[in-house]
């Protein structure tokens, strides 16, 4: 493999039988995996487990008890309670966009569902657990009155 002179990249991949890419981006967004997210503070970070490196994800104003993150379109989600917001950063280019920002309570559990593309959360506020599109469309509460300030959630997509 051929690295250009001076580059600063640790990570490259091939795309074609000549041509090479760098994951690693200049401003560090980019956690080689395998990766472990966390929230701290008002920030998220990744931690790289193989160089042991600490990546800034969202640097302020997070408040965040739970997160989850969608490696194939390399994005993470998590439920802001400081915005009353489920947001999603694009973990290549740092964009972040929010994806419920109605009628939501306190996010204290969140999980992806990558095979049907879907997002599910717990509202301890509310006390609910509801679902939506990555999105945020065809957005559902799946129980109210059945359950007591929800708090973690896991699913198990293969299984249903």
């Amino acid at each position: 493999m051929r690295y250009s002179h001076g580059s600063v990249a640790e990570n490259w991949q091939k795309i074609t039988s000549h041509h090479y890419f760098c994951l690693a981006v200049t401003n560090s967004l980019y956690c080689v995996p395998p990766c472990l997210y966390y929230s701290e503070g008002s920030s998220i970070k990744a931690i790289g487990l193989n160089n042991k490196k600490s990546y800034p994800i969202v640097t302020s104003g997070v408040k965040s008890y739970s997160l989850d993150v969608l490696t194939k379109d390399k994005c993470l989600f998590w439920g802001d309670v400081a915005k009353n917001a489920i947001r999603k950063v694009n973990l290549t280019n740092g964009h972040i966009q929010d994806i419920i920002t109605r009628d939501l309570g306190v996010v204290d559990g969140l999980a992806v569902e990558w095979v049907g593309e879907y997002i599910y959360w717990t509202d301890y506020q509310y006390q609910r657990i509801e679902m939506a599109r990555f999105n945020g469309s065809y957005r559902r509460v799946l129980f109210a009155e059945e359950i007591d300030h929800p708090r973690g959630i896991a699913l198990d997509p293969a299984e249903g």
